[in-house]
């Protein structure tokens, strides 16, 4: 459920659909939404270090692969930035 959230929302800003300003959720989901994303900024308040201090361990390791599932989406929506 929780990587479905994510993957909603990582999909939701990649389409165009929102803005990670735009992005609702437990903080939990938005902290990894905006990890995967490469910014919090708009997503939570809290720092980096924070966020990732936030998530349990298997979360931790969903961020990383969902990371590097995206990779190359994610390098295409930051250069239309």
């Amino acid at each position: 459920m929780f990587e479905r959230q994510v993957r909603e929302r990582i999909e939701a800003v990649l389409s165009g659909e929102k803005t990670p300003e735009e992005l609702t959720g437990a903080t939990s989901v938005r902290c990894a939404t905006g990890l995967v994303l490469g910014s919090l900024e708009g997503i939570t308040t809290l720092s980096e270090n924070d966020a990732w201090d936030y998530l349990d361990p298997a979360n931790v390791s969903r961020v990383f692969t969902l990371k590097e599932e995206y990779r190359d989406r994610l390098t295409e929506w930051r250069s239309r930035l």
